[in-house]
This record gives structure tokens, sequence and C-alpha cells, in this order.
């Protein structure tokens, strides 16, 4: 079976979809913060799950007056530089903020702290 050009494969989010998907963490929360910045990358750069685990402070770059993901290694060990919209930068700067990261990895696993007893 030959690949049609133009067409496109799987599942699809609609713009509406993806606008409700990102906005659903609660953004009050540094849970929340984070799971927005997460998924504005995924949608908005298209990273793949392997490259957002290994995105690190240093692939953020500011190039010609925007903001990318450089040298990024991907599928295949291919290196690809990913442009940044702005609505994404500003997730990811509301998660480093609040989480105080400026260097390292963007998504490091953290532990929230939660008085004894308190339940979700």
């Amino acid at each position: 079976m030959s690949r049609k050009l133009g067409v496109r494969l799987g599942n699809w989010l609609s713009a509406k979809e993806a606008r409700e998907l990102w906005q659903s963490p609660d953004a009050e929360t540094l849970k929340g913060k984070r799971d927005r910045a997460i998924i504005a990358v995924l949608l908005g750069c298209g990273l793949r799950r392997r490259e957002l685990a290994d995105l690190s402070f240093d692939h953020l770059q500011r190039r010609e007056d925007r903001w990318a993901i450089v040298d990024l290694i991907g599928k295949g060990g291919h290196v690809r530089t990913v442009p940044v919209p702005d609505w994404v930068k500003q997730f990811l700067d509301e998660w480093f903020t609040a989480a105080r990261i400026t260097s390292g990895n963007c998504f490091a696993a953290f532990v929230a702290q939660e008085p004894f007893g308190a339940m979700e």
C-alpha cells in the first residue's frame, strides 16, 4: 500500500480541543503550571515525548528575535531546531518562575510539599 501525499494520518485535535486540553490543568498550582507548560510545548512545538523528556534549559535560545529549541536530538538521532511560539514561551516562563528553574532539565520530576494527611 503506497502512502498518499498530503493525507494526515492518525487522530488530530481541533483548535478548540487543543485549547481545552492546555487550559485544563489548574494554573494556580505548581503541578498545573508544569502540566500546562508540557502540553503547550507538545502542541505548539510538535515535540515527541522523548524530546520533551530530554529538553534542557540550554536548548531554549533566542535566535533572530525569536525563541527556538535548538540542537534537539530527535527520532533517529536527527538534530533539529524548532520554533517556539510566543504563547508557548509564556507558559514555559510561568513554569520556570514558579519552579525556580534556571538550568538543567526543563521538566524534572518534583515532589509537591503537602501538609501531613492532606488529600487531593
